[in-house]
C-alpha cells in the first residue's frame, strides 16, 4: 500500500473547509516547515473561498517570527485589522487576548517594541502574560 502524506490527502479533497485549511497549515507549522506554512496561507488567500480566521492567524504568525519575515507579519496584522479579527471590543474573550499576545510576541521578537506596545495599549483585557 502506498503511503500518502497529509498534504497529498489535502490536495485530493474535493471540498476543503476552514478546518481542513487550518489543519494542513498547522501540520506544516508544527513540523517546522515555516515557508510551507506561509505558502499555504498565501494560497488560502488567493483561493478566496475561505477567509482566514483567528485560528489561522494564530498558526501563521509564529512562522513569520521563525523566518524573520516582519513584512509578512505586518501584512497579516493589517489583514486582521481590516477584517475585524481579534478586535478587542471590551468583552472578555480569551481568543482576542491570545491573538493580541501572539502579535505582541511577533513584534517583540523583531525588536519592534513600539508596535508591540501599541497592541498592548489597545487591549481592553490584559492578563498577567500580556
Amino acid at each position: 500500500m502506498e503511503s500518502v502524506n497529509a498534504f497529498g490527502i489535502f490536495e485530493l479533497m474535493a471540498i476543503k473547509d476552514i478546518y481542513s485549511w487550518n489543519s494542513i497549515i498547522g501540520v506544516h507549522q508544527q513540523s517546522g516547515d515555516h515557508e510551507g506554512t506561509l505558502k499555504l496561507f498565501d494560497q488560502m488567500l488567493r483561493d478566496k473561498v475561505f477567509s482566514p480566521d483567528l485560528v489561522t492567524i494564530t498558526i501563521v504568525l509564529p512562522a513569520c517570527s521563525h523566518l524573520a519575515a516582519l513584512r509578512h507579519g505586518k501584512e497579516i496584522h493589517a489583514y486582521m485589522i481590516t477584517k475585524g479579527l481579534g478586535k478587542d471590543d471590551g468583552e472578555d474573550r480569551a481568543d482576542d487576548t491570545y491573538i493580541n499576545k501572539t502579535i505582541m510576541d511577533m513584534y517583540g521578537k523583531f525588536g519592534c517594541m513600539r508596535e508591540a506596545r501599541l497592541v498592548f495599549d489597545h487591549m481592553s483585557t490584559k492578563d498577567p502574560a500580556s
